[in-house]
């Protein structure tokens, strides 16, 4: 077995025995199952092994009303890639948000936009309102 001195080395010359290479973030996925129906656990479930059947793997929790994900070191046969949430505000894209909009699209779709500050969501209100965009609700 070699020793290493972990003190004296250069750490990014080390390298893992088995060549994986760890995530680059992490995240906790947490599904609210406090009103979900048995057959909504069990696809739940099912989901789990379907991920397991093609060679992803994470550590599961349960507890609290939540099944949660950790998608953190345990995380294999996939990657996660974490990004700041940037302002949705025309050419903005500042990383510092504090202001969530509600949207729904003419698709019906409901969509949340991310904002630096309530100007940008009042720019952004006059060009979607222009596509017949309907901001739903707004959050700060």
């Amino acid at each position: 077995m070699m020793e290493h001195n972990l003190i004296e080395e250069d750490f990014d010359n080390l390298s893992c025995p088995s060549g994986r290479k760890l995530p680059n973030g992490w995240a906790t996925l947490t599904i609210d199952t406090s009103l979900m129906s048995k057959e909504q656990l069990d696809k739940l479930f099912q989901a789990e092994q379907l991920l397991l059947d093609i060679g992803v793997h994470f550590d599961t929790g349960y507890g609290g009303g939540g099944r949660d994900w950790e998608l953190d070191w345990s995380l294999s046969g996939a990657t996660l890639t974490v990004r700041p949430m940037e302002c949705m505000a025309g050419d903005c894209k500042s990383v510092a948000v504090s202001v969530f909009g509600h949207w729904q699209g003419t698709s019906k779709r409901i969509y949340a936009y991310t904002y630096c500050s309530m100007e940008c969501l009042r720019k952004d209100l006059a060009n979607k309102r222009k596509s017949g965009w309907i901001l739903l609700a707004y959050e700060k």
